[in-house]
């Protein structure tokens, strides 16, 4: 999504974000005042500007203020996420808010999940691997022959989950290295039904849908709370999104959004994207992602 784009979410177009961004250069606090609260980075302030990134990041830090603040809005939550369509091994962008959505990426093998690191790194799976998405050649690479049935992926920090179908158990590798350096799995739950579904981390929980419990969460030593139960078992899609909800999307393309604090389960619209068959994942979309579609 442009910058245009962007700016049009808030009503405003870019030739009016660029007059108000000219007024606003003399005061340089206001100015960052302005950019905070529309969530504009560094890369779209100096685009606006029509000048480098380094010469912004310089008259920020002349006036006294920390270009970091901006440039975190590039990892922000937002209302979109990510889907994957296990049919074609294609990739959409999909807002559950407004239904609106399309193709963004086509592989040529079946997608299991998707999973974004906070540095903007798309990884998606196969029935055997793990892999990171190349931004500059368009190219999947394996990074992770992981084994068994691969469906259900979550990252947090710097460490990402797996789940195979059939099995509860999560295992925990660090990216980068790949190393495994936690394997979860209990009692609870096992007695929780294999891992149908898909793995999310929000708000620090981790979710799990489970094939015959429906949404449980899952704690550092494995074990398993029902959360909310009565979901059908082929929910294979779990993602948080900008306020805290946690949406969980079948395979047909049914979406319920579960709200942490009250524990209350609502319907959205159902996935209505011309080309994908079978959502099989999804994975939240960061601001840094809509600046590059």
């Amino acid at each position: 999504m442009s910058l245009a784009n962007i700016l049009a979410q808030h009503g405003v177009t870019v030739e009016q974000a660029q007059a108000e961004l000219a007024k606003l250069v003399a005061t340089p606090g206001q100015l960052f005042a302005a950019l905070d609260h529309f969530k504009i980075t560094t890369a779209m302030a100096a685009e606006l500007a029509g000048v480098s990134q380094a010469d912004a990041r310089a008259y920020l830090g002349a006036n006294g203020l920390d270009a970091a603040v901006l440039d975190a809005h590039a990892s922000a939550k937002t209302d979109w996420v990510f889907l994957s369509d296990l049919s074609d091994g294609d990739i959409f962008v999909h807002n559950a808010k407004t239904g609106e959505g399309r193709e963004i990426y086509s592989f040529d093998r079946p997608i299991t999940d998707v999973a974004v690191a906070s540095n903007g790194d798309i990884y998606a799976s196969d029935f055997g691997g793990l892999y990171r998405f190349d931004w500059a050649t368009g190219q999947m690479s394996q990074v992770l022959e992981a084994g068994g049935m691969v469906n259900s992926l979550v990252i947090e920090g710097n460490y990402i989950g797996v789940a195979t179908a059939f099995s509860s158990r999560v295992k925990v590798y660090e990216l980068g290295t790949f190393n495994e350096v936690l394997s979860l799995n209990s009692a609870s739950a096992q007695s929780a039904g294999a891992s149908q579904g898909d793995l999310a981390f929000v708000d620090g929980v981790l979710y799990r849908t489970a094939e015959s419990k429906g949404l449980v969460s899952v704690g550092l030593d494995g074990e398993t709370t029902v959360l909310a139960s009565g979901l059908r078992s082929d929910y294979y899609g779990l993602a948080g999104t900008l306020d805290g909800q946690v949406l969980a999307f079948a395979g047909d393309g049914e979406v319920r959004s579960y709200d942490p604090g009250t524990g209350a389960v609502s319907e959205l619209p159902d996935v209505n994207l011309v080309g994908l068959d079978t959502v099989s994942g999804a994975a939240e979309v960061l601001q840094m992602h809509l600046y590059a579609f």
